[in-house]
């Protein structure tokens, strides 16, 4: 009899172990935060656009009250509809991150003339000051345990990295930098952060930014080592292995190595999309297996009022395709309208990208 148990037992915890889908097994979907500039909402104190969260899977996300915000009336089924107070929040502020477990929203926001960091809980709940000091501190990044938030505060004329525990609510300096600093992320992996740097003998391009560094600081107090060098880089995002990461430069996207700063692949715009003659990527997604990547494409131009251009309304999609080369890697693109949603609307644009697990 105990034999027999036993031969259940284990069958019991093979059939569970084999039940289990791998990662790449796993589906995920696509969802995208479009912000319609025509119409603003006040949102603790701040007044800031309203945005509309589309499923590009499963089509229009109603607010959780069926009705639209203030009282109005959500609109029909078949378009899109309202997001709730949540999407707002999360995608309205200029500086904000979603933790990678999307259990925790941290954001900068305007206290007394000062820029200040918060967290809160998905649905707006839990609100909790995370620093508080007379710099401005902008452009938060969660850790993956979300145990820590990197971040940028100005220290005279500059800005500097500085992370700060999220229970303890202490913050401290990453590195002293002879310039600016900007947007900086965790490696996952506990592998140091990278971030944007412009050296102090930079100057800029007339309206464009100077020619950015992106580099690498892999403890704290090691030297920072230059992935990519004097480029004018205008986004980027690691992987969630830690290995890679994608770089926005004038009409281009890259994936770089990040140990060996090999770039493994170069896709120009024109090669994304035809008619993206003055583009750059914007808002990188990594999927979470690593291996699919999505952006939308800003035109980096002036335009007149009320313009319409390609890749306002497209959202593309990047697989990513393991060569027998280890150093190279190709790709296939896939464009994803939104034109039919945005009804061809200048006003309408995607905001946030984001991969979300399918339930």
């Amino acid at each position: 009899m105990t034999r027999f148990l036993r031969m259940i037992f284990w069958l019991s915890v093979f059939v569970s172990w084999t039940a289990v889908p791998s990662l790449a097994q796993q589906r995920y979907e696509l969802r995208v935060a479009l912000q319609d500039a025509s119409r603003f909402a006040k949102v603790e104190g701040d007044t800031v656009p309203r945005d509309i969260l589309w499923n590009l899977d499963r089509g229009p996300r109603e607010s959780d009250s069926g009705r639209g915000s203030e009282g109005e009336p959500a609109l029909p089924s078949g378009t899109h509809a309202e997001a709730s107070l949540f999407a707002r929040r999360l995608w309205a502020f200029a500086d904000r991150a979603l933790s990678a477990d999307g259990k925790l929203l941290v954001f900068s926001k305007d206290v007394a003339g000062d820029r200040e960091l918060f967290t809160c809980m998905p649905d707006g709940s839990g609100e909790e000051r995370l620093t508080e000091d007379p710099a401005r501190d902008v452009q938060p990044s969660w850790s993956m345990d979300r145990k820590r938030v990197v971040f940028c505060r100005e220290v005279g004329d500059l800005m500097q990295p500085f992370v700060v525990d999220v229970r303890e609510k202490v913050s401290r300096r990453l590195l002293v930098f002879d310039g600016q600093v900007r947007m900086p992320h965790f490696v996952p992996g506990n592998r140091g952060f990278v971030c944007l740097v412009e050296p102090a003998d930079r100057k800029r391009r007339g309206k464009l930014p100077p020619l950015r560094d992106l580099i690498h600081v892999e403890r704290e107090g090691a030297e920072p080592r230059v992935v990519l060098a004097a480029k004018s880089i205008w986004d980027h995002a690691v992987s969630p292995d830690g290995t890679r990461v994608v770089v926005s430069i004038d009409s281009s996207v890259l994936v770089i190595d990040l140990a060996s700063g090999a770039i493994l692949l170069d896709r120009s715009t024109r090669q994304i999309d035809p008619s993206a003659h003055a583009h750059t990527a914007r808002s990188f997604c990594w999927r979470p297996d690593g291996g699919v990547l999505a952006f939308h494409l800003g035109f980096l131009g002036g335009r007149m009022a009320g313009t319409v251009m390609r890749g306002d309304h497209e959202v593309y999609v990047l697989e990513l395709d393991e060569a027998d080369d280890a150093a190279v890697i190709g790709a296939r693109v896939r464009t994803l309208s939104l034109g039919a949603v945005c009804k061809r609307d200048a006003r309408l644009v995607p905001r946030i990208i984001r991969w979300e697990r399918r339930r």
